[in-house]
């Protein structure tokens, strides 16, 4: 599976934990992943039943917001009712490859960036009589970029076709693109760490069912149900425990994150 498969997977896994929207997907009542995933009856079926001291009850009472849901929802559909893999063959693929930026002309395509990155490169090519960029130039425009393109529910490659004259050789430019795609992955909140993060939520979520499960088990219980060697032995040891609640606690977090429409978040780190 690949790694941008893995971590919508483990976002379904989460948007299935919370309950907030398992309410609101059976307010929807549609199953079917069609062209769109809110259709005009599920619409209607939302804007009637979240109206007025409902919506502010419901959304008071889970910490959530329901314009988030709908965006929510127009994106994932029913995860409760479909497959994920039905869902990333039919719909979550398409839907993904929609929201990349891959090559951008910079000198035609400044519509698609922020005011801030239009004035800033428009300064660049335009008021100086420099007529290329070189590789200082490229350096501060991912700074620029950064901030623009780092929002966790807006995540983009953005790749730039720049024409580089430089006196550096290919070797010493080639050099220089893969020490910045090094430290671009090391700052990244996923990067290259695709595996772990899988194995992290995993846990949390292991933690999280047993839980669930069984509100009122003892925490050396839910220990022992999860079966790590090093950990069932020490079950009521006090590290132990605070690890697994931390672990509970994380993953209470991350179903929250993802309820508002973000993803890892700022746990894994």
């Amino acid at each position: 599976m690949n790694k941008e498969k893995i971590r919508y997977r483990l976002w379904w896994e989460l948007l299935k934990r919370s309950k907030a929207y398992k309410i609101f997907c059976e307010v929807a009542d549609h199953k079917e992943l069609g062209e769109e995933f809110i259709p005009v009856a599920a619409q209607e079926k939302i804007v009637e039943y979240f109206a007025g001291e409902r919506r502010k009850f419901f959304e008071k009472e889970y910490d959530v917001n329901i314009n988030d849901f709908i965006k929510i929802y127009s994106f994932w559909g029913d995860v409760h009712q479909n497959d994920f893999d039905y869902w990333w063959g039919k719909r979550g693929r398409q839907q993904i490859s929609k929201t990349k930026t891959t090559i951008l002309n910079i000198r035609h395509d400044l519509k698609t960036l922020s005011n801030l990155a239009q004035l800033s490169l428009l300064n660049s090519l335009e008021h100086t009589d420099r007529k290329a960029f070189g590789l200082e130039d490229i350096k501060e425009m991912v700074d620029l970029f950064r901030n623009y393109f780092s929002s966790p529910d807006n995540q983009q490659y953005l790749y730039l076709k720049v024409d580089i004259h430089s006196k550096a050789t290919s070797d010493e430019i080639g050099r220089e693109i893969l020490r910045l795609r090094t430290q671009q992955k090391k700052e990244s909140k996923i990067g290259s760490r695709t595996t772990r993060l899988r194995e992290e939520i995993e846990l949390y979520l292991k933690v999280y069912d047993e839980k669930e499960k069984n509100p009122e088990k003892p925490w050396a219980n839910i220990i022992s149900n999860i079966d790590i060697p090093a950990d069932k032995g020490n079950c009521r040891e006090k590290r132990v425990l605070e690890k697994y609640y931390d672990y509970w606690d994380k993953a209470k977090s991350l179903i929250k994150q993802v309820e508002h429409n973000h993803f890892p978040g700022s746990n894994q780190k």
